[in-house]
């Protein structure tokens, strides 16, 4: 049984990233004692790229590889522990034979990168995002864990030939 997960993730960049003080007179607030509603809001995009550049040996991997970015910003007027943010990040996913060996799994390929790319890149997010605060003198601050397991792709992404 092989440990590799069944979606590679390629490449990863940021695109925007940003974090200030709401209001600088007012400090930065103690971190919410429950994450329930903490007013983030999200952009989610997922693209075909197979025709990119992939690793030729896994014909699979190269008719699977998608362009997927999440955005993610504190809602507008409410700010999360006294920080208006926005980050996002980019990242290019290949499924590989992995998935391909395991074909009783009940998503696509498509699913697969969509959710595993979402929830890898949310991982950048919160990484940055408790980096600055830590470097604005905050060193407890980082954003909730979230899951993006059940997401479904808004953007249609054809099928690609196998």
């Amino acid at each position: 049984m092989s440990r590799l997960s069944p979606v590679q993730l390629l490449e990863c960049q940021p695109i925007k990233i940003s974090l200030e003080l709401s209001d600088p007179a007012d400090g930065l607030a103690l971190p919410l004692p429950e994450a329930q509603d903490i007013g983030l809001e999200f952009y989610k995009h997922m693209e075909n790229c197979s025709e990119t550049e992939t690793d030729e040996s896994d014909v699979f991997a190269k008719a699977h590889t998608y362009l997927i970015s999440l955005g993610v910003r504190s809602a507008k007027g409410r700010p999360y522990a006294g920080l208006k943010f926005e980050f996002i990040f980019s990242g290019r996913f290949a499924c590989t034979q992995n998935f391909a060996g395991n074909m009783h799994r009940s998503q696509t390929p498509q699913e697969m990168a969509y959710q595993h790319g979402l929830s890898i890149l949310y991982g950048s997010v919160r990484e940055s995002f408790a980096t600055l605060a830590a470097r604005m003198g905050h060193p407890r601050l980082c954003l909730p864990v979230l899951n993006f397991m059940d997401e479904q792709a808004t953007q249609h992404v054809p099928p690609s030939a196998d």
